[in-house]
């Protein structure tokens, strides 16, 4: 049977049981509770520790609540709700894409082997992970506003993978991310 590793964190301080030194967190932990298990990553050359903190129970009659809402996804506007309110489409591949391809431009004409193909790879993923985080927040901002404000969510049904299959609209499509924000609805 596998033990698991103990940590505890304090403020903005980290400290698991295997390593010598204690680290330091960009932020305190956001909610009050008991912290269950840490599970440590890494992406694009940094570090991230994503901690399970047990809460008390969340009650959603707490707050006023409306009955239903309607959601219709597009390319122009991410979304556009039944109450009128429209998400605009976020884009950042569009904005990125020139940046993209000088950068995997560069490291085509690297020497392999050399230190400064690894320095040009490395900014690659950098930029991906940067585009990520963009799109994410957005997903994140119609995600949190929708299941904060609405009992019910009701979502068109896509068929995102023959959407992709027009090369026309296949990388706005992508770039909208669909599948990952009905993913968080749900």
């Amino acid at each position: 049977m596998r033990e698991k590793a103990k940590f505890d964190v304090n403020g903005r301080l980290l400290r698991i049981e295997k390593l010598k030194t204690k680290i330091k967190m960009r932020q305190k932990l956001r909610f009050d509770g008991q912290t269950k298990q840490v599970t440590i990553s890494k992406r694009a050359g940094k570090y991230f520790a994503s901690i399970l903190v047990e809460t008390q129970e969340y009650n959603p009659k707490d707050i006023d609540r409306k009955s239903s809402i309607g959601v219709d996804f597009g390319i122009k506007a991410l979304a556009t709700l039944s109450n009128g309110v429209v998400f605009d489409a976020n884009q950042k591949i569009k904005i990125n894409l020139n940046k993209l391809r000088k950068l995997q431009k560069n490291l085509s004409r690297k020497i392999k082997g050399s230190n400064r193909r690894v320095r040009a790879k490395l900014k690659l993923p950098k930029l991906h992970f940067r585009i990520s985080n963009q799109r994410q927040a957005v997903l994140h901002k119609l995600s949190d506003y929708l299941t904060a404000n609405f009992d019910r969510i009701v979502i068109e049904d896509l068929n995102v993978k023959g959407m992709i299959k027009n090369h026309k609209l296949a990388q706005c499509i992508s770039d909208a991310g669909f599948g990952y924000l009905r993913q968080q609805i749900e």
